[in-house]
C-alpha cells in the first residue's frame, strides 16, 4: 500500500475497529451485590510484565551448549486482571541480533521502553488491547536467526509453535491466525518474515522493521578469507560485528554438524590456492533462506495474510536495508498484495521506540483486532 494512501485509510480501520472494540480502555460497569445501581470498575493505569523462563523442547538438541530454558517476556494489557472472561489477540515481537527479549522493555540505553508506549495507548484507548510476547532469540553466535539448524538448533519450532501453543493454552488469547502477529526489528525483521512466510496457519499479519539479510550473500567478499583462519570462538569474537554475524548466518542457515571449528558453511570460502570461490551447496543453502529469493515459493501465504507491512530508515547504517525492503515491497506490488511499506528519516535504531507507538503497535492492533474473516 502506498504511504500516502496508507495514511488515510489506517486511521480510519482504527477507528471502525475501536468502536466494534466498546471502547477498551475505559471502566465496565458490573452490578453490585443484591442488586442497585451499578458502579464502575476503573481498569489500572497500566499493564502487567511478566518475565519468566520458559522450557524449549526444540532447543534441547543444540550443539552449541546453548540452554534450552528461554527467557521470555508478557505483556499483559490493563484490563487482564479485571475482565476475567475477556481474551485478547498477541502481538509477536522478534528481537535483533545481540539482543534479548530484554531490549524491547529496557528503559535503559537502547532499550525501546515498549512497556510505557503500550500502557499509553492502551489507558488512553488510542488502540485495541493485546498480549505481547518478546521471547529471547540469543545463542553462542550472538543471534539464531530463528531458523530450525541441526546445529544450533530448533528455533523456528520453539518461536513458531512451541511457544504459540504455550501462550495460548496459559493466557487468554484469540487463538487463531486472523488475531496473531508477528514482528521484528533487524534480525526480527528477517525472521518476521521468514516466519510468516513459512507458517500462514499461525500468523495472519507481520510487520518487519528495518529487516536485515533480506538478499542472498552477493559476492566473494573478503570477510570469508578472514573467517577460514580463525580458529576459535574467543577469535571469532575478536573480528567484531561483521565476522560473529556471518557466523550466526552460517550456523543457522548452512549448519555442518561436527565441521571444525564452528560446525558451518560460508557459502564462499578459501580454495587450494588461496582465492574465495563459491561453495555451490552451502550458497544454494543461504539463498534459500533469504526472505527475497523465498518469496516466489510463498506468495499463496503472504496473499492470505490481514496484513503485511515494512520499513526502513533512509539513513540506516547498514544500506542494503534500504533497498532490500523496497525491493520486497515492490515484489508485493508486482504480485497484487496489498501491504504498507514507508521509508522515513532516521537509521537503524534511532526511531524504533517513536515509531512502536506511533506506528507499528497502532497498525498491528487494528489489523489483528477485526472481527474474523468468515
Amino acid at each position: 500500500m502506498h504511504t500516502a494512501l496508507a495514511s488515510r485509510l489506517i486511521p480510519a480501520a482504527l477507528t471502525a475497529v475501536l468502536a466494534l472494540a466498546g471502547c477498551r480502555s475505559t471502566p465496565h460497569a458490573e452490578p453490585p451485590a443484591g442488586g442497585g445501581t451499578a458502579s464502575a470498575i476503573a481498569l489500572p493505569d497500566r499493564g502487567e510484565l511478566v518475565r519468566r523462563t520458559v522450557r524449549a523442547a526444540a532447543l534441547e538438541s543444540n550443539l552449541l551448549g546453548d540452554s534450552p530454558d528461554r527467557s521470555v517476556s508478557i505483556y499483559l494489557p490493563p484490563s487482564y486482571g479485571v475482565a476475567p472472561e475477556r481474551r485478547y489477540p498477541v502481538m509477536y515481537i522478534l528481537h535483533g541480533y545481540g539482543g534479548t527479549d530484554d531490549v524491547w522493555f529496557s528503559e535503559r540505553g537502547r532499550g525501546f521502553r515498549l512497556r510505557a508506549t503500550l500502557d499509553s495507548l492502551m489507558t488512553a484507548g488510542d488502540v485495541p488491547e493485546l498480549i505481547v510476547v518478546a521471547p529471547d532469540a540469543r545463542n553462542a553466535y550472538g543471534g539464531s536467526f530463528y531458523t530450525n539448524s541441526s546445529v544450533t538448533g530448533g528455533w523456528e519450532t520453539w518461536i513458531a509453535r512451541e511457544l504459540v501453543q504455550l501462550v495460548d493454552a496459559e493466557y487468554r488469547t484469540l487463538a487463531e491466525p486472523a488475531h496473531r502477529a508477528i514482528v521484528g526489528h533487524s534480525m526480527g525483521g528477517h525472521g518476521a518474515l521468514k516466519l510468516a512466510m513459512r507458517n500462514p496457519d499461525v500468523y495472519g499479519a507481520v510487520y518487519a522493521m528495518s529487516a536485515c539479510c533480506m538478499r542472498p550473500p552477493g559476492g566473494p567478499s573478503p570477510i570469508y578469507a578472514q573467517l577460514a583462519a580463525v580458529p576459535s570462538l574467543d577469535s571469532l569474537r575478536g573480528t567484531g560485528f561483521y565476522g560473529m554475524i556471518t557466523a550466526a548466518m552460517g550456523a543457522a542457515f548452512a549448519p555442518r554438524p561436527g565441521r571444525a571449528p564452528f560446525q558451518l558453511a560460508y557459502p564462499y570460502e578459501p580454495g587450494p590456492d588461496g582465492r574465495v570461490a563459491p561453495v555451490p551447496d552451502a550458497l544454494a543453502e543461504w539463498r534459500a533462506n533469504a526472505p527475497l529469493a523465498m518469496f516466489g515459493q510463498h506468495v499463496a501465504a503472504l496473499r492470505g495474510m490481514r496484513g503485511i507491512a515494512l520499513d526502513a530508515g533512509n539513513e540506516d547504517d547498514f544500506r542494503d536495508i534500504p533497498p532490500t525492503a523496497r525491493a520486497f515491497a515492490d515484489s508485493l506490488t508486482a504480485a497484487g498484495i496489498a501491504h504498507r511499506y514507508e521509508a522515513y528519516t532516521g537509521d537503524h535504531s534511532n526511531r524504533i521506540a517513536s515509531r512502536l507507538g506511533s506506528v507499528v503497535v497502532p497498525w498491528v492492533a487494528a489489523v489483528i483486532d477485526a472481527p474474523s474473516p468468515r
